[in-house]
This record gives C-alpha cells, structure tokens and sequence, in this order.
C-alpha cells in the first residue's frame, strides 16, 4: 500500500520527508540563554525596534553597514505573535517551500531530475538543523530558490514585464538578507539585460523593480548618513588597516576557527577559547604567549584593540615576507574548499569522527568512558561519516557544473556559476567565511545541476551508444 502511493504521490512525499526530518532536528530557543547567538540577539532587537517604530537601529543608532532584510521579516512575524516558536515554524515552511520552488523551476527540464532536487532540498539534514535556528540563512535561501523559479519562467516561458520586475526585486531583496549573493545575483541580471537588449521596455522594467526594491533601504541610508549607499555590506568582514585581520589569514584553512580566535582576541571571549586556537596559527610557544598576555591585560584593564592590532600586524607582515604565495594563493585555495567541507557546525557532525569505526578505537572508548557512552561516540562517528560523504558529493557535482553550464550553452547556468565561484574567492581571500553563509546558495546550485543535467543524460547515452555500435561492428578480415 505504501510504495504505490509512493509512487502515485511522488512530490507529496518528498514534502513529508521533510517536514519528519525537521521535527526530528527541532530545537527550542530560549531568549535568557546566555549561549544565545550573537547575531540572533542583534536580529531580534532590530525586527523590535522596527515593530516601536524606532527604525532600522544597531545599538540605539541608526544602522547602515547591516543587512536589513532578515529584520524586517522577523518583525512581520512578530507582529502577529511575539514568539520564537512562531518564527521557527514559519522557517520550517519556508524550508520546505525552498525545495518545492527548486522542483517547479527544474520541472520544464525534468519530471524526474526535478524530483531528484526536491528529494535533496527536503532531505538535507543540514537545511533541517539550521532552518530551526534565528538567522538570516533560511530566509535567504528562500528568496533564492524563489529567484530561480523566476528565472526558470523567464527560460521556458520568455521574459515578461511582469516577470522582468519580480526577478529584479527578488534579486535586491536576496542581497539586503545575504549580502554575499550579491554575486549570482548580478551576473545574472547582466545576463538578463544582455539577452534582452533589443527590448529596453524589459530592460527598464528590470531595473525598476530593483530601484523600488531597493528604495526604502536608501532612503534610510540617506536619512542616517546624509547620502545614499548602494553598497549593502560596505566592511564585509574586510579591513585593511586592522591588524587581526591580516594575521588571521595568514593561517586560517578552517572557517570556523576564525570565531574561535576573533572570541579569544577581538571579542574578550572566556579564556578557554583561546586554548582552542589551533596550534598552527602561532609560529612558536613564545608568539603563542605574548599573544595571550596581550590579550588577557586587554580584557583586564580595557587596553585599545589597536594595541592588540599593532601586533598582529607586525606577524602578518612578516609572514607575509616569508611567504607570500602560501599567504595570497595556498591558503585561499585551500579555504576555498574548507567552507564547503567544514563540518563543526553541521548537525553536530566533527570531522575527527569520520571513519572511527575500529575495534581497537571501540575498546578504548569502552575503557576510558564506560561502554554506553563508547556506543555514543561509535554512532558519532557514523553520523559523521555519514554528512562527510554527503558534503563529498555535494562538492563533487560542482565540479561538473561548469560542464553542463558550457556544453548547454546556458547563459545563465554560466552566471550563476560565476557568481558562486566569485562568493567562495572573495570569501576564501578575506577568510570571514562561515558554512551557514553557503546555505542560501545551495537553490542555486541545485537548480543549476538539475537544469543542465540532461546535458549529463545525453551526453552519456550518446557515448553509451558509440561504444555499443563499436562492439558491435565485425572486425574487417
């Protein structure tokens, strides 16, 4: 009875897997507690002062260098219940409707790849385990998946005024909620506007959409500052003339030791943060302690950041001199993979656990913690296993995007490539990445691999049937 009603009810399925996975991954959210987020408190003061009437506020002044886009839905959902709950659930449908968008935009491609794709969104325990959470990723990545259902309209159907001026809104709307989709964003609305040159009505109705998106936003920005400012995240995490920046990338291969050591630093964070501050950041025992001392007499008795600064600047520098290609190319390139793979915050998976499944490791946990707890960190390092695989394959079907993006002659699959290749560069080079920021682009890149898959299909049936006819064909005597 199941499997034909599996089979009659494909889609409905899939949304039911997902809803299951995210009851299973559900997370309470307590506002008192004092492990809360940062950036979840910041959301939650801003979406309050926007429901007083204060404005857009950071700090109890106007705010202009951060997004607004995540404020302004969490204050829509305020308004009608002041819960956490409330906003947690309304993630979980947008979760879910993220991969049904996905699917409908594929589905002119594929009956099946755009099942494939919904399958994948649904069923992503990493999307499961970060949609419960007050941040501004899901919201993202729903405008996201919502702007390749625009453009997928745009493909199969041809570019309309109206659909001109939606895809050119939700595109400002994704950058004010993630700013580092402003990438994919305008490479694709440089690939809109080329395609449509010859009509200027489309072009120009393109562009008011954006203009009226983007509107509001400057009119605060101008009202705050004076003047208008149409770049969202003016710092992005970039400054050259503070020290730590310097020397964080003058090490950094993990994103998500550049929290630990900004905690430690920058931040005034317990002491045991800078404890986990991986070994290799420091060239000697003697750096690792002056640095520590600096930074303990600095949360003590208040001593400027640019003391601190002085000196990370100082050991940047000369690493720099030592080595510049590992500083401005190795280490890039080797971020530029970890912020795809890094898996410390993904559903509790730890990459230390990965392939733990001897016996001789067993007998150890068994003695050292007891048997019960041994078993625990046995089904860890399953667990672990288990998403590092997934994000294996993940990253793998990037490799082939570009492929089917070329070979299909697909403008904008090649845009949205280029605007994910240009995100996981800057990011990599300015080492701010964090693996949460890369959840909004996941619509993107699943409606890119699905929407040129059939290029794979044919692609590997042609050469299927070359190699066929070849055995087939008697030698010549």
């Amino acid at each position: 009875m199941l499997l034909p009603a599996i089979r009659k009810h494909p889609v409905a399925t899939c949304l039911l897997i997902g809803v299951a996975i995210r009851i299973v991954f559900f997370t309470p959210i307590d506002l008192n507690d004092e492990r809360l987020h940062n950036d979840t408190r910041r959301f939650l003061y801003q979406a309050d002062n926007l429901l007083a009437g204060e404005g857009f506020l950071w700090r109890d002044s106007p705010c202009t260098s951060l997004p607004p886009g995540y404020p302004v839905f969490l204050a829509t959902v305020k308004w009608f219940c002041d819960s956490p709950l409330l906003v947690q659930i309304v993630q979980q449908i947008l979760s879910v409707a993220s991969g049904y968008l996905v699917y409908l935009a594929v589905r002119p491609r594929s009956e099946k790849l755009a099942l494939f794709a919904l399958f994948a969104m649904c069923a992503s325990p990493w999307f499961a385990w970060r949609s419960w959470m007050i941040m501004s990723e899901v919201w993202g990545g729903f405008l996201a998946a919502l702007f390749v259902f625009l453009l997928s309209k745009c493909e199969t159907k041809g570019c309309s005024r109206k659909l001109m001026l939606a895809t050119g809104a939700c595109a400002i709307a994704m950058v004010l909620s993630s700013p580092f989709l402003v990438f994919p964003a305008f490479a694709v609305c440089v690939v809109l506007v080329w395609k449509n040159r010859k009509s200027p009505a489309l072009v120009g109705t393109l562009t008011a959409g954006a203009l009226l998106m983007m509107l509001p936003w400057q009119l605060h920005c101008y009202r705050a500052l004076g003047r208008i400012a149409p770049m969202i995240y003016p710092s992005l995490g970039l400054k050259q003339d503070e020290g730590f920046q310097p020397w964080l990338r003058s090490w950094l291969v993990h994103p998500r030791d550049q929290l630990i050591s900004k905690g430690a630093t920058v931040w005034n964070g317990p002491r045991e943060y800078f404890d986990r501050i991986p070994h290799y950041a420091f060239q000697s025992d003697q750096e690792r302690e002056r640095i520590r001392q600096l930074a303990s007499q600095r949360k003590r008795d208040g001593t400027p950041q640019s003391e601190l600064d002085k000196v990370f600047l100082e050991i940047a520098e000369e690493r720099i001199r030592e080595n510049p290609v590992g500083y401005y190319a190795t280490l890039p390139a080797i971020r530029s993979i970890t912020q795809w793979l890094d898996m410390q915050c993904v559903a509790h998976a730890q990459t230390d656990y990965v392939g733990r499944f001897s016996p001789q490791s067993f007998r150890t946990d068994s003695q050292q913690y007891g048997r019960t707890r041994a078993m625990k960190r046995l089904a860890k390092a399953g667990w672990s296993t288990l998403v590092f695989g997934v994000h294996i394959a993940y990253t793998l079907t990037l490799l082939f995007l570009a492929l089917g993006a070329i070979v299909g002659k697909r403008s904008v699959g090649v845009a949205i490539l280029l605007g994910v290749i240009a995100y996981t560069l800057y990011s990599a080079h300015i080492a701010v990445g964090e693996q949460r920021r890369n959840l909004p682009f996941y619509p993107l890149l699943f409606f890119l691999l699905f929407y040129t898959s059939d290029h794979y299909v044919n692609l590997v049936r042609v050469s299927a049937a070359r190699l066929f006819r070849r055995k087939k064909t008697p030698s010549p005597q």
